[in-house]
């Protein structure tokens, strides 16, 4: 989500994933972003922000010298949370990660610029990779895993990985239409 394209969609639809962040001041004209009546969000309030709306207010304390830190203090996202994070390092592959989040992959990258934590990296990499070989494996026909638990695979994809699925597909369709071919 480094708003590379204004257009995209996917990109609009991964930067509106809500993330929780507490207010550590009194923010005027703002209550309209916790459904409030009132016009105003009170210092040590927490409420779900959407993603893109995050680095502007945390980047806002490097001009405003009563807010050395920012405004607020960002939290990981439920679909980031410690149990997740936890879940995802004993096995990658044990999470639905469409059903945390449709751009698990994407928010997770994101957060690693706005927030300080050291887990993160680590299981973003490692559950990818996990998950992009076992895709691999799966679609290219080896199914390795085997059928039942492959196919349950595919249904919690994410989108980055869903894109991966498309292009191995694509990559054995043109080999097998290049088989057929040279068959002829």
């Amino acid at each position: 989500m480094a708003y590379n394209n204004y257009y995209d969609v996917d990109e609009i639809l991964a930067s509106s994933q809500k993330i929780p962040c507490k207010f550590r001041v009194d923010i005027q004209n703002l209550g309209y972003l916790e459904s409030d009546t009132s016009q105003n969000i009170k210092a040590n309030t927490t409420i779900l922000i959407p993603f893109w709306l995050a680095p502007w207010l945390c980047q806002i304390g490097r001009y405003l010298p009563d807010w050395p830190d920012g405004p607020v203090e960002t939290a990981l996202p439920a679909c980031l949370n410690t149990q997740v994070l936890a879940a995802l390092k004993a096995s990658p592959t044990s999470l639905n990660l469409r059903d945390l989040a449709p751009y698990w992959y994407a928010l997770g990258s994101e957060c690693l610029a706005i927030m300080d934590d050291d887990e993160l990296p680590e299981v973003l990499a490692l559950t990818y990779k996990e998950r992009v070989g076992k895709l691999a494996d799966f679609v290219r026909g080896r199914r390795a895993a085997g059928a039942g638990e492959g196919e349950e695979m595919l249904l919690g994809l994410e989108e980055w990985e869903r894109r991966i699925r498309g292009v191995v597909e694509a990559g054995r369709a043109v080999s097998e239409w290049l088989g057929e071919r040279s068959n002829t």
